[in-house]
């Protein structure tokens, strides 16, 4: 039997990555995503034929930033900002690659992340982690050795004075992800490196920094007394996370 040909597509508010999945990831090609929904679905498309070296894919996986449900994308920031959202998106790039839509399956990034998360950590019973995208936006899902729990951290309230991409004023999302510090320290748009970031030497990090503990310590308390869990292990990525000062050894020191 011929191997699968499987095509791996993490559509991002800021970036899109597109490779052939399989156990090794050998080839990545990354962008930054278009903001013409038309558009970024045609690049999509082209971009696999690369990736694909030409092979029709048998299945396609994405990951995206937002909340989607029926192969559409319900809810988002930066993509809902867009006009992505209630677009039949699944169906739309399986038409520009020439499959059955039943052959495209959208899951939200966190709930990916934190499946892929379980299945490589096997907690026990009783056990419980959440893998967190702190990026464009603050997305995460929780995972139980036979569950995933969805959830949407950057939406929970953690102060004034910032607005959310969904228009909420004081979203936790609003104050730490790259979005929202772009809209609350009036940062220039800097498409072609994805984001515009604070230098890691702005004081203004000192602030982010103490709003991403806070929010963290806000949804670990959220956890525990609405579902009852208590993590074992917090899994993170994303830009934000990945590239402020010391945001994840300073978060680890402070919890």
């Amino acid at each position: 039997m011929a191997e699968a040909v499987i095509l791996a597509v993490d559509n991002g508010g800021t970036n899109t990555r597109i490779a052939r999945g399989g156990e090794n990831i050998d080839q990545i090609e990354a962008y930054p995503t278009p903001r013409n929904y038309d558009q970024a679905v045609g690049r999509i498309a082209a971009t696999a034929r690369v990736v694909l070296g030409g092979k029709r894919p048998d299945a396609v996986g994405f990951s995206v930033a937002g909340k989607v449900e029926d192969g559409r994308i319900v809810s988002a920031g930066q993509l809902q900002e867009y006009g992505w959202t209630n677009r039949s998106f699944a169906a739309d790039v399986a038409e520009e690659l020439g499959v059955s839509p039943d052959r495209v399956v959208l899951l939200n990034d966190c709930a990916a992340g934190a499946n892929a998360e379980r299945a490589a950590r096997q907690p026990k019973e009783g056990e419980s982690g959440a893998f967190m995208v702190l990026s464009t936006g603050f997305g995460g899902a929780l995972y139980t050795n036979n569950e995933l729990i969805a959830d949407e951290p950057g939406h929970h309230f953690l102060k004034p004075g910032a607005v959310c991409g969904d228009g909420e004023d004081g979203h936790m999302e609003a104050h730490i992800s790259g979005s929202g510090m772009e809209r609350k320290f009036s940062l220039p748009d800097e498409r072609t490196n994805g984001h515009s970031f604070l230098l890691n030497d702005d004081p203004r990090w000192r602030e982010v920094r103490a709003d991403f503990h806070e929010s963290m310590a806000s949804t670990l308390t959220r956890y525990e007394g609405d579902l009852g869990m208590t993590l074992q292990t917090i899994g993170f990525t994303g830009a934000v996370a990945l590239r402020g000062p010391d945001l994840l050894g300073g978060l680890q020191r402070d919890l």
